[in-house]
C-alpha cells in the first residue's frame, strides 16, 4: 500500500484529495466548531466475488451535528479472494492500516492543538447478526 499521505481519497465536499489534504480538511472542519467533540472512524467493506473492490471510509463525526467522510477504492491486480473469510480479513487489514497511518499523521499535525477528538473505533463488518 502507498504511504497514506500519497494515497487519494474522494470527498463529496472537496473532491479528490491526497492523504495530506484529507488531514487538512479534517483539521479545518474541526476548527470551524472548536468547542465540539469529534469521533474519527475508519472502516472497510468489500464486494463479493474473487476480485472484489474494497471501499475504505474515513469518517469524522461532529457529535450531534453530522460529519464528513472520505472514500478510497482498493482493488488488487492478480490477487484473488476465494472465500468470504479472506475478504473480511483483508477488510480488517485495510481498515487497521489506514487507521494507524491516519492516526499517526493526524497526531503529528495536531500536537499543539486543543481540539477534542478521539479515534472512536475501526469498523469491521464481521458479525452474523447485527453489531
Amino acid at each position: 500500500m502507498k504511504d497514506f499521505l500519497e494515497t487519494y481519497f474522494y470527498s463529496p465536499t472537496a473532491g479528490n484529495l491526497n492523504g495530506e489534504k484529507v488531514i487538512d480538511e479534517i483539521i479545518d472542519w474541526m476548527n470551524q466548531e472548536p468547542d465540539m467533540f469529534y469521533d474519527v472512524v475508519v472502516g472497510c467493506d468489500s464486494s463479493s466475488g474473487q476480485e472484489p473492490t474494497f471501499p475504505v471510509a474515513i469518517v469524522i463525526l461532529r457529535i450531534g451535528q453530522g460529519g464528513r467522510f472520505f472514500l478510497k477504492r482498493v482493488r488488487y491486480k492478480n490477487k484473488k479472494f476465494f472465500t468470504w473469510k479472506q475478504r473480511i480479513l483483508e477488510e480488517v487489514v485495510l481498515s487497521c492500516s489506514f487507521a494507524v497511518s491516519l492516526k499517526e499523521n493526524l497526531e503529528k499535525r495536531m500536537k499543539n492543538s486543543s481540539l477534542n477528538y478521539e479515534f472512536k473505533y475501526i469498523h469491521a463488518d464481521v458479525g452474523e447478526n447485527g453489531k
